[in-house]
C-alpha cells in the first residue's frame, strides 16, 4: 500500500498545537488536503504556515467541536475550500479539568471533560460520516489514549471519555462494516505537550498533592525516561498509515505508536481470529463478556 496520500481531504480537529499539529504535517507531507480546526485562530495560522514552508496544502477553520452548528460549519467550509471529506483525525481533546479525587470534582469539569474528549469526536464523525457513505469510502481515526485501558485513579472522567472512544470506535466500525468507511482508534503514547509537561513539573515540585502522586500508572510512572516518550511527528506517521488504507481490514481496532502497526497488518489472521487490539474482558472460564451466545456456548463444550 502506498504511502502517499495525494487526493485525500482530511480534517484533523485540535490541529493548531502539539500532536493535532504534529499529525496535519504528516498528512500533507504525505500528500493529503489539510484542514486544521481548533478554537484558536493564531495556532491554526501557525500550522498552516508550516505545512505551506513545507510545500503542502492547508487551511484553517475556528470551531468548537463540541458545538453541532460549529462541526457542520467546519464540514461546510472544508467541502468549500479543498473538497469532500475522505480522512477525519479526531484529536481535539483535553484532560485537566475533572483531575483529582472524585468525591471533591466540580461535576461540571467531569462534563467537560467527557465532552471535549468523547461527545466532540462523535459528533464530528456523525457530521461526515454521511458524506463518506455517499461516496463509499472514508476513513475515521480517533485519538484515543492508553489511559482508556489501564486504570487510572483520579483521572476518572478522562479515563472513562477514552475508554469510550475506544469502545465506540470498535462498534461503530462494527456497524460500517462493507459499507468502504473504516475507523481506528489509537494512543499516541506520551508526548512532549502543555499538558503533560505541567504535570512533570507538578510531580517535581515539594510537597506534590498526594492524590497526584498516586494517580499515575505505567509507563506514565517513567516521566524521566527519554525511551517513553514520544514524538507528534510518531503519531503522525500512524495515522498516516491508517489513512492510507493499509489497515482497513483491521477497522475497530485500537493501534499504539509503541507497537508496530506494519507487524500488526501482517499479522491480521491472527489478529482477527484472537480479537487482539480489542477492548475485551478475560475471565477465569476463558469466556470473554463480549461475545455472542453462540461463541458462549462452543466455549462451553
Amino acid at each position: 500500500m502506498s504511502n502517499s496520500l495525494e487526493g485525500q481531504i482530511a480534517v484533523v480537529t485540535g490541529g493548531g498545537r502539539g500532536i493535532g499539529r504534529g499529525i496535519a504535517q504528516v498528512l500533507a507531507a504525505a500528500g493529503a488536503a489539510v484542514m486544521v480546526s481548533s478554537r484558536t485562530v493564531e495556532q491554526l495560522d501557525e500550522t498552516v504556515a508550516l505545512i505551506e514552508a513545507d510545500g503542502g496544502r492547508a487551511a484553517a477553520c475556528v470551531a468548537d467541536v463540541r458545538r453541532p452548528t460549529a462541526v457542520e460549519a467546519l464540514l461546510a467550509e472544508t467541502e468549500r475550500v479543498l473538497g469532500p471529506v475522505s480522512v477525519l483525525v479526531n484529536n481535539a481533546g483535553a484532560g485537566g479539568a475533572a483531575a483529582g479525587p472524585f468525591e471533591t470534582l466540580d461535576f461540571a469539569g467531569v462534563e467537560e471533560t467527557i465532552a471535549n474528549n468523547l461527545l466532540s469526536a462523535m459528533l464530528c464523525t456523525r457530521v461526515v460520516l454521511p458524506g463518506m457513505l455517499e461516496r463509499g469510502s472514508g476513513r475515521v481515526v480517533n485519538v484515543a489514549s492508553g489511559a482508556g485501558i489501564v486504570g487510572q485513579p483520579f483521572m476518572n472522567a478522562y479515563s472513562v471519555a477514552k475508554a469510550g472512544l475506544i469502545r465506540f470506535s470498535e462498534n461503530l466500525a462494527l456497524e460500517l462494516d462493507g459499507r468502504g468507511v473504516t475507523v481506528f482508534a489509537i494512543t499516541p503514547g506520551m508526548v512532549h505537550t502543555d499538558a503533560t509537561d505541567g504535570i512533570w513539573q507538578i510531580r517535581n515540585t515539594s510537597p506534590v498533592p498526594g492524590w497526584l502522586a498516586r494517580a499515575t500508572t505505567p509507563p506514565h510512572e517513567n516521566f524521566a525516561d527519554d525511551s517513553a516518550w514520544q514524538t507528534a511527528e510518531r503519531a503522525g506517521e500512524l495515522c498516516r498509515f491508517l489513512a492510507s488504507g493499509a489497515a482497513d481490514r483491521l477497522s475497530g481496532r485500537f493501534f499504539s505508536t509503541y507497537h508496530d502497526e506494519v507487524d500488526i497488518v501482517s499479522q491480521a489472521d491472527r489478529v482477527e481470529r484472537d480479537r487482539l487490539y480489542t477492548l475485551r474482558l478475560p475471565t477465569l472460564d476463558g469466556i470473554e463478556h463480549a461475545t455472542t451466545p453462540e461463541e458462549i456456548r462452543n466455549a462451553q463444550t
